[in-house]
């Protein structure tokens, strides 16, 4: 489940940011048609970013990407995310996360 909250919550992220461009690639599983991605919390969305684009989900919005991806932005983000976070919120994060990963990633 670790892996599932850290790549959620960068597709997440960008999509709570208001970014109103279209992504560059289309897929079932965007942050914008996935009421989930409003729960993650904003601490460790920075973290994520970069962590997402470490690892290639050029577009953080796309959750199949970020979903398929999990595991390594989780190993990434990890130290970031609980730095700013904490581990309450971090765990938050995590099962958000993976609610999206199994709610909206077809």
């Amino acid at each position: 489940m670790r892996h599932l909250y850290t790549t959620l919550a960068l597709a997440i992220s960008v999509a709570c940011q208001g970014i109103t461009e279209a992504p560059a690639v289309v897929t079932p599983a965007m942050a914008a048609d996935c009421p989930l991605t409003n729960s993650i919390p904003l601490c460790g969305i920075q973290c994520l970013m970069s962590a997402g684009s470490a690892v290639g989900c050029s577009d953080v919005r796309d959750l199949q990407c970020a979903c398929k991806s999990a595991s390594k932005i989780r190993d990434k983000a990890a130290p970031c995310v609980t730095r700013s976070c904490g581990r309450r919120r971090g765990s938050s994060l995590e099962s958000v996360a993976a609610a999206i990963c199994t709610q909206c990633v077809r």
